[in-house]
């Protein structure tokens, strides 16, 4: 490309000064150049408002080519003698002033404005493993674990299930990944059997939750800790003598787990038990909750639990789901219940609950799968028209959205086993095409990410192996040698941008151009990419 002087690239921004002092120091001739590429410059901010306006209608008639193909053509041309006579002038200003050359790019780059390209899409949890970018097993448990707080570290996806190869690392069960870094690392030798609930502690430790009896190397019974300073894992008392299936902390510190165990730390505790950092004790919540698991727990701002599952209570009618009353210490129902398992459970902004599962009526009222409870009411609501299978897995945004996944493929205009539910418009939405297989964990990342892990193989159009990320993907634009001729900048980049845009052909040869979605978000044809074309064009950065 050619240099842009300190003088010209100044004039990127809007300064008549410093536009004349570069006038008054060319002599006369020269003078007529600038003052002439000046106008063109003119002419062509003009052209680029004029395309503007013609691309506008485009995206209203859906890309309806045919009716603006003329008017597009028509200034293509225009273009072209304008361009052209632009590269005559250039050539005579090359000899004597490569500082006029630069103003036609100088008006182009006032003429234009950037706009950022994010497009949320799904990808692997690492775009650069693609040997096998995931878990060579399924994946029942996600959480964000930031080991340091605020030190140094950053924080880390971590991931538990049943799998020996995570990413680019053997791991068994349990691994992390580091967005940031792009690294993979196992947590010591893991567990020796499947995951199924994991859960950051306030503290920076790290606790897992499932059928495994050692962690580590150290005989753990199917719950233990990692210490994140000394990077070990320990036991919790001698654990359950059964399953783990959630995990959830109280506001006193003290950390709760629910599955199906009669005992914790040799205590009788009937499927949900509380550990006592302090004590190093577990101890029962009253008398549990009997006749089924405790599949999903969760923790209201008031300090109550609220745990879902399979059970029913006959001493306090609690059917599926159950309150226990921080203050009280005794066990409520919550309406009716549900007439079917609880598999998930998550607490909205509002102190509202929403429970996932497979069920078809909450509190008296149709609800399938997923159903809202709103505590000042007493009532239980249906979230749409719910979903057409099982729902495992919610998770609450930092907007106060709420995301489902599961193994269903109907959520009333969400996307198959996964879909996001707007809390503004009362409605669920789609996220790309969905997931190719069932989805059993979710995870809110930084920067409105969300973690999905399960069994599948695919995630939307993207291979993906049991985990993969929703997120915004920024796009790099094309370069500006857009008929690949391998000289820029040139007019002939501009008509053939043009001509294609508007459905023609390609100067250099059939195919030879680039395609018009130039910005690579995938839509077009769209005004953007025709602003981003000229701002590139003009020195400019990708938006």
């Amino acid at each position: 490309m050619i240099a842009i002087s300190a003088a010209a690239t100044a004039a990127r921004t809007p300064n008549k000064s410093a536009f004349s002092a570069i006038i008054a120091q060319t002599p006369p001739t020269k003078r007529t150049i600038a003052g002439t590429m000046k106008t063109i410059g003119g002419t062509m901010t003009t052209i680029v408002a004029t395309i503007k306006t013609i691309v506008a209608p485009m995206k209203t008639i859906g890309g309806t080519m045919k009716t603006i193909t003329a008017p597009i053509r028509a200034l293509g041309g225009t273009i072209q003698t304008i361009a052209h006579t632009g590269t005559l002038l250039a050539n005579r200003a090359m000899q004597t002033c490569a500082a006029c050359f630069a103003l036609v790019w100088v008006v182009l780059a006032i003429a234009t404005s950037a706009q950022a390209q994010c497009v949320p899409e799904w990808q692997t949890v690492d775009p650069g493993t693609t040997s096998d970018p995931g878990t060579n097993g399924r994946v029942y448990a996600t959480t964000m674990w930031d080991p340091d707080g605020p030190g140094p570290q950053t924080p880390k996806l971590v991931m538990g299930g049943t799998f020996t190869v995570a990413g680019n690392i053997a791991a068994n069960n349990i691994a992390t990944f580091d967005p940031a870094t792009g690294q993979w690392q196992a947590l010591g030798t893991g567990m020796n059997n499947e995951v199924r609930a994991l859960l950051t502690l306030p503290s920076g430790d790290l606790v897992a939750g499932g059928f495994f009896f050692q962690a580590g190397g150290v005989t753990a019974n199917r719950i233990a800790r990692w210490n994140a300073a000394t990077g070990q894992s320990a036991p919790l008392g001698t654990g359950m003598n059964g399953i783990v299936h959630s995990l959830t902390t109280l506001p006193s510190g003290d950390l709760v787990a629910g599955g199906v165990f009669t005992t914790a730390g040799g205590v009788f505790a009937t499927n949900i038990a509380r550990w006592n950092f302090v004590t190093g004790q577990w101890a029962p919540f009253g008398t549990g909750l009997t006749s089924g698991a405790v599949l999903a727990l969760t923790t209201l701002p008031s300090g109550d639990l609220i745990a879902g599952g399979a059970f029913t209570t006959t001493v306090m009618n609690a059917n599926r789901i159950a309150r226990w009353n921080a203050a009280t210490g005794q066990w409520a129902p919550l309406g009716t219940g549900l007439n079917g398992p609880v598999w998930s459970l998550t607490t909205l902004p509002s102190g509202e609950i929403v429970a996932g599962g497979d069920f078809s009526i909450a509190g008296g009222v149709l609800a399938s799968r997923i159903a809202r409870w709103n505590a000042a009411t007493g009532q239980w609501a249906p979230m749409g028209t719910g979903m057409n299978g099982i729902v495992y897995a919610l998770t609450t945004l930092p907007g106060g959205d709420v995301v489902a996944g599961g193994a269903f493929t109907n959520s009333g205009g969400g996307s198959a086993r996964i879909a996001r539910w707007n809390v503004a418009t009362g409605q669920w939405t789609r996220l790309g095409t969905g997931i190719g297989g069932t989805v059993y964990a979710l995870t809110a990342m930084p920067n409105d990410e969300i973690a999905a892990g399960g069994s599948f193989a695919f995630a939307g159009l993207v291979y993906a192996s049991n985990i993969a990320r929703w997120g915004c993907v920024q796009v790099a634009c094309d370069d500006v040698d857009f008929n690949n001729n391998s000289f820029f900048p040139e007019d002939a980049d501009v008509i053939d941008f043009l001509n294609v845009f508007a459905g023609g052909g390609c100067s250099t040869g059939p195919g030879l151009c680039n395609d018009i979605d130039f910005n690579n978000n995938g839509v077009f044809p769209e005004d953007q990419n025709v602003v981003d074309f000229f701002n590139v064009l003009a020195g400019g950065a990708c938006p």
